[in-house]
């Protein structure tokens, strides 16, 4: 009988980021969604998975160049309240029920480098920024859905400035006791700050564009629409073989903007993860 099936495919996404030619990417993953599944309930206060695998995602989003990466995978909970794990961040429920949970954090958008992709050298980086968010998750049997806010707090220089709102929805498949699937659903709205730190070309960065890129004014609106399916595998009551495969349609000005090589955008993966008892 299985224990507990804890994973996240958003964690796929931002562990990438604690690896150093990997922080252009974590804005990629922001809307990847979150599953934590039990069966039953697990003794103890603490839950916590380690694990490791690879991806095979954009160089930064919007870009028509793939690679694999290797990556981290860790999540870790306190009696159901506190958690946190480099998707998410730290997140802290104020209010918990078997069907809603409402609360704050603390996350972190990992900017981008003009270095990641030919069409971004000379426009300047965009710095890492701390984010705090607000979040509001339900369930109901094999359905669930959230809604995440964030803003850049301005800690740190050059970051986006801006707010995201993160939307997703998704069924869970309990194919067997082993197997689980989830297909999901997720969009992300964003401020015109956002659009223009990461889409927008001033006439200044037109200017210095090695690429030749043209000046491009960005609006807020949704940049994006993506579709995902994760797949775990429970090997026995601690090893699972984790799956991951996503596709995301940028849209609007995202779509529009001269960086961007490709609106389709592909990501895939596969981890192991070991759950402690």
């Amino acid at each position: 009988m299985l224990s507990r099936l804890s994973c996240s495919a958003a964690i796929v996404g931002f562990c990438l980021a604690f690896a150093p030619a990997l922080d252009a990417q974590a804005q990629n993953y922001k809307t990847a969604p979150h599953v934590h599944v039990k069966t039953e309930d697990k003794p103890g206060d603490w839950d916590v998975t380690v694990g490791a695998g690879a991806l095979f995602a954009p160089e930064y989003e919007g870009s028509d160049e793939y690679e694999v990466r290797a990556l981290p995978f860790v999540d870790v909970e306190y009696k159901d309240r506190v958690r946190f794990n480099v998707v998410d961040g730290l997140q802290v429920s104020a209010f918990k029920t078997d069907n809603i949970d409402l609360g704050v954090g603390l996350s972190a958008d990992f900017g981008r480098d003009d270095s990641d992709g030919d069409r971004l050298n000379g426009i300047g980086d965009i710095d890492p920024a701390i984010e705090a968010h607000l979040f509001a998750k339900v369930k109901h049997e094999r359905v669930d859905a959230s809604i995440t806010i964030a803003q850049d707090t301005g800690l740190t220089d050059d970051g986006h400035d801006g707010t995201t709102i993160d939307l997703q929805a998704g069924y869970a498949i309990p194919v067997s006791q082993k197997l689980f699937v989830r297909p999901s659903l997720s969009t992300t709205w964003a401020s015109d700050r956002y659009m223009e730190s990461y889409f927008g070309i001033s006439n200044a960065q037109a200017a210095n564009s090695r690429a030749g890129l043209r000046q491009f004014s960005t609006e807020s609106g949704f940049k994006d629409i993506t579709g995902n399916v994760l797949g775990v595998y429970r090997l026995n009551e601690n090893w699972s073989v984790n799956g991951l495969g996503r596709v995301t349609q940028l849209l609007g000005d995202a779509a529009d903007s001269p960086i961007v090589e490709d609106e389709t955008q592909l990501m895939l993966g596969s981890f192991v993860t070991y759950t402690f008892d």
